[in-house]
């Protein structure tokens, strides 16, 4: 760093109101320990550069521009930074919030088989993974980039927050020049290789811009949905091969139950070609947030079926009246129809019958006529053949009742399809009747018999 640029930075003082508590955790240059901030009386973490690294000036200044970046970034999702200097002992620190809580990868990794399949469960990674979208598209908004999301980056708190951390070589694409930052000039590579983008693998990190994180950010989404890194490895070496050169299969090909939304927002993420990712985590948060309101998104056409269940979902009271009128109108067309099976069962059944009869009336009129020509010609005393006669003739009236009074229960029965047949029926009995009254010249008879069917 030139004097000139060591005269730009602002003055840093010497804290001396912290208490260093337990060991947090730590990175490539720096360490995190917990502390006690004695000035406001609360518990603070201090982020101290390692001191091998105190007196290189790269290092100094990467740590202090990380710094400002995360005090720059006021979002719920970035960890508040309160101050920056040097402690007593002469090791740079920033202080920030103290987060009590595990690491994205950490609950991953905890993940069974079942719980990798489970919906309930992945809907609730989705949610966390769209809040870390929401804070990269916040700083993407203000041309930060952070070049190094994995699960490892992301805490959840105990009370469920979320926040994207280790800001180290993060980058203001408008205002920072790659080419003069010796750790990250052209040919250099910065980042995991699991994690990192094909052009950060390539050493082209002069390139890195928003959708540099969005491939990260995919790489993220599909350990999500299948439960492994698109592109593991075991060296380096292979990692950065297979981020250059190998296409993950679609989770939704390793598993049907996955999101076909899902599965194309994390494709369109991970795609080689950087003007084929979303511009920005903006645009992915957009995405995310269609789908979680059941939208269409811009990573996939969305087909008919789709269409009706995101309708569905996102009115949930008409597709409920309309369901229950569907099954009103099911139950109602279901009842036509069992009326008119069991409709046409009965009538069968009776025509079955009314055939019956009408084989014994013909059988009936055939000894009929042959005891009447018996009786006209015979000298023999007649009274027992016009007994017979008359039985047969009983018989026969019966007979007759018995196919009237089910021809119009036929009739009266089939109020949806009428049956031609039985009218026919009744009509013949009718004439057949009044032809042999008329015949018999027995008016009378057949003046109350039409007046009996007029009350009828």
């Amino acid at each position: 760093m030139s004097k000139s640029e060591k005269e730009k930075q602002p003055a840093r003082g010497v804290a001396t109101h912290f208490e260093p508590g337990e060991h947090l955790g730590e990175g490539g240059i720096a360490r995190v320990r917990a502390a006690h901030d004695d000035s406001l009386q609360r518990m603070v973490a201090l982020k101290i550069l390692r001191p091998e690294l105190a007196d290189d000036g790269d290092h100094r200044e990467r740590f202090y521009r990380e710094a400002q970046i995360l005090a720059d970034l006021d979002h719920p999702g970035a960890i508040p930074v309160f101050e920056a200097g040097t402690l007593p002992n002469g090791h740079c620190f920033y202080s920030m919030q103290k987060v009590d809580g595990r690491t994205l990868q950490k609950f991953l990794d905890d993940r069974s088989k079942e719980d990798i399949l489970s919906r309930h469960k992945t809907a609730h990674f989705i949610d966390i993974f769209e809040r870390v979208c929401q804070t990269v598209a916040f700083a993407h908004q203000r041309d930060i980039i952070h070049r190094d999301l994995k699960p490892e980056n992301i805490m959840v708190g105990e009370l469920g927050q979320v926040f994207v951390i280790d800001w180290g070589i993060a980058k203001r694409l408008a205002t920072e020049d790659d080419g003069g930052d010796s750790k990250t000039r052209v040919g250099s590579v910065m980042g995991t290789p699991a994690y990192m983008s094909p052009e950060q693998a390539e050493g082209r990190s002069i390139e890195s811009d928003q959708r540099t994180d969005v491939f990260s950010l995919g790489t993220i989404l599909y350990e999500i949905l299948a439960g492994k890194q698109p592109f593991r490895a075991d060296s380096a070496r292979e990692a950065f091969s297979r981020v250059r050169f190998h296409d993950p299969d679609p989770p939704r090909t390793l598993d049907r139950r996955t999101s076909r939304t899902l599965s194309a927002i994390c494709m369109k993420c991970l795609h080689k070609d950087p003007f084929r990712r979303y511009p920005s985590a903006t645009e992915l948060t957009q995405d995310l947030r269609r789908y979680q309101e059941h939208l269409p998104v811009t990573a996939i056409d969305p087909r008919l079926r789709d269409r009706l269940y995101n309708w569905v979902r996102r009115r949930p009271a008409w597709a409920s009246a309309l369901g229950t009128l569907a099954v009103f109108v099911l139950a109602i067309v279901s009842g036509f129809v069992f009326h008119a099976s069991v409709e046409n069962h009965i009538v069968g059944n009776a025509y079955d019958q009314i055939d019956v009869w009408q084989e014994q009336r013909t059988e009936l009129g055939r000894e009929i006529s042959r005891l009447r020509k018996l009786l006209d010609n015979t000298s023999q005393d007649p009274s027992a053949t016009r007994k017979t006669l008359h039985d047969l003739h009983a018989r026969d009236h019966v007979l007759s009742d018995l196919i009237r009074g089910t021809a119009r229960g036929i009739t009266g029965l089939t109020i949806y399809s009428p049956e031609d047949r039985a009218a026919s029926i009744l009509r013949d009995l009718f004439e057949e009747k009044i032809n042999r009254l008329m015949t018999e010249d027995r008016l009378v008879e057949v003046r109350a018999y039409l007046e009996s069917l007029r009350d009828v």
